[in-house]
């Protein structure tokens, strides 16, 4: 018998949004095949990921892009891997990359 928590290689990660209790996935967003995350994207599943879920991610396509909040990221991954490896996590109560 297959564990509850058994992910298929093929099988896509939705990835949504958890508002007043309920949880929204939208075609729209970042929907990858489990086989095609980085270790550093599965690892961060189930350690890290959890201690950003209150920072935002400000999505910046040319400079400047100012920000004036320490509960957010600033998203400037502009052809690089960095979001394969990097997790936006409250750290010393801001929300840095880690």
């Amino acid at each position: 018998a297959l564990s509850p928590w058994y992910i298929d290689s093929l099988s896509p990660l939705s990835v949504g949004k958890l508002e007043t209790g309920r949880m929204y996935v939208t075609l729209c967003g970042y929907n990858p095949p489990w086989k095609d995350l980085s270790a550093a994207q599965k690892n961060s599943l189930t350690h890290r990921y959890q201690s950003g879920c209150d920072c935002k991610i400000i999505h910046c396509t040319s400079l400047p892009c100012p920000i004036s909040t320490t509960d957010a990221c600033l998203w400037m991954d502009w052809g690089t891997n960095n979001s394969q490896n990097l997790a936006c996590i409250k750290s010393n109560g801001s929300c840095v990359w880690k």
